[in-house]
């Protein structure tokens, strides 16, 4: 099994490259927490949701707000509600939505020997599960992803498993995809997967999945680690 979670650690760096997502390089791992890679585009008001049982971090792309800067500042009015954690050099901002409740962001760019500043007003509410149900095969995993962005699959049989997924009101699939490891070209290889369809599954791999919220905008990404 440790050898299942190693690899899988791997596979998680991997992926978020794929989905084009960044991440904070100290949570790359396989104990992922809840919104791990979840993403939403820069707005002067956004919501976002806290897991009450681990971190929540979330990407705000920031487009071309930060690029070339000189320096970046970032303040937020309640670190308890809301965290940022700004590396030198990004392009966009982490933040770790802590708990429900309010927090203002404040951004201060220098550049070019002019400075703006930037005003997010943060929502932050408890954590959702997006889906109504999610099936591989007989298993239904829907409970799973209460309070996490990912479970694990024990692959029992050879044979292709049916993928069967309903969201909740306002949630679409946006991408979904079987990542694993290819043996015979050493390297990692990605699968598309359609809703409802069937695919062979295989172990020390994962099923990810890219949800949009049409009321938050923002766009989740959850895992099913398969072994």
């Amino acid at each position: 099994m440790k050898k299942v979670l190693s690899r899988i650690a791997t596979l998680t760096l991997a992926v978020f490259v794929a989905f084009g997502l960044i991440i904070a390089p100290a949570t790359a791992s396989v104990h992922a927490d809840m919104f791990e890679g979840s993403y939403v585009k820069y707005a002067k008001k956004i919501t976002l949701y806290a897991n009450p049982k681990s971190d929540s971090y979330y990407t705000i792309k920031m487009g071309k707000r930060l690029k070339g800067a000189d320096s970046v500042k970032v303040k937020t009015s309640k670190k308890k509600v809301l965290a940022p954690e700004y590396y030198e050099g990004d392009t966009d901002l982490l933040v770790n939505a802590k708990k429900a409740g309010k927090a203002k962001l404040t951004i201060t760019v220098k550049k070019g020997g002019k400075t703006e500043t930037y005003k997010i007003n943060v929502t932050v509410e408890k954590g959702k599960n997006p889906f109504k149900s999610f099936k591989i095969g007989k298993k239904n995993l829907t409970s799973e992803f209460k309070n996490s962005a990912f479970c694990n699959y024990k692959v029992k049989s050879s044979s292709k498993q049916k993928i069967s997924i309903k969201l909740q009101s306002g949630m679409k699939i946006k991408k979904m995809l079987f990542h694993y490891y290819d043996p015979k070209a050493d390297s990692d290889a990605n699968k598309t997967i359609k809703n409802n369809s069937s695919i062979k599954l295989r172990g020390d791999a994962a099923i990810i999945l890219n949800i949009y919220d049409k009321k938050s905008k923002v766009t989740f990404t959850y895992m099913v680690y398969t072994y």
